[in-house]
């Protein structure tokens, strides 16, 4: 799959020095209205040598179909708290806004929101 080669190639410009990251989810559609499909991956990382035990962050990170191959655009570690969830026809992400707890392994939905892709940034929309 050409997701998962773009994310393997890109894996050092989205972690950094000293990092490992994993996908949580990998979601696919239309966020340039040019009528390819393009890719979205929610990721996870931590330090490395520490088996997920120390987390550092996370974020999104967005390729678009250009060329006959999917091109690097952007990582956005802003967006983590919100998890994609649904790319739209019209290039819209549908989000669930996560709230953390300490003593749950599992975080809460509380809120959803929607985020687009507009002059090659990420814009929260609601």
């Amino acid at each position: 799959m050409q997701v998962d080669s773009a994310f393997s190639k890109s894996r050092v410009t989205i972690a950094g020095e000293g990092r490992a990251c994993n996908r949580i989810a990998t979601l696919t559609g239309d966020l340039n209205a040019d009528g390819n499909d393009d890719a979205l991956i929610y990721y996870s990382c931590g330090i490395e040598s520490t088996m997920g035990k120390a987390t550092t962050g996370g974020g999104w990170a967005i390729w678009l179909f250009k060329n006959g191959r999917l091109e690097f655009l952007l990582n956005d570690e802003k967006k983590f708290g919100l998890a994609p969830r649904e790319i739209k026809t019209d290039g819209t992400i549908l989000c669930d806004q996560l709230e953390y707890d300490p003593n749950s392994a599992t975080p809460k939905v509380i809120d959803h929101r929607k985020v687009q892709l507009k002059n090659n940034k990420l814009v929260l929309l609601k």
